[in-house]
């Protein structure tokens, strides 16, 4: 016990924060979770997604590398919120290079509720497995 304690004394304590960020970055290292942009788009009538899908609301546009990948919407304290199913490609830039994920949602007033909800940053993680479904 004695030993313990002279341990505990003499080992150097981290103030908490220091800890806590340094488990955020474990965590975001060991998750592979990348930091993307948050836009939303709606769809015309009839349209179809890269995969020859009809959107639905779960479906986000990326990139060619992630088409057809499952994506984990992440809120700012690391809590995994959603699972999305990468069905579209886009054209901008950001989405090109992977930097943006642009979600599908049913109508205007969603897509301000969606971005009002995130901030314009979130975590999101790529995954081949588990179904968005």
């Amino acid at each position: 016990m004695k030993a313990l304690l002279i341990a505990l004394l003499i080992a150097p304590i981290k103030p908490c924060e220091v800890w806590i960020a340094q488990q955020r970055y474990d965590f975001i290292e060991s998750h592979n979770l990348q930091r993307v942009k948050v836009s939303c788009y709606i769809a015309d009538e009839g349209a179809k997604t890269a995969d020859g899908s009809v959107p639905v609301e779960g479906m986000v546009s990326s990139n060619r590398e992630h088409l057809g990948m499952n994506m984990i919407l992440y809120t700012d304290d690391l809590y995994p919120e959603a699972l999305f199913k990468c069905t579209d490609i886009g054209g901008h830039p950001m989405l090109v290079n992977g930097t943006a994920v642009d979600f599908y949602r049913d109508d205007l007033s969603r897509c301000y509720e969606f971005i009002n909800t995130h901030s314009e940053w979130v975590w999101v993680e790529w995954r081949e497995d588990e179904g968005a479904e």
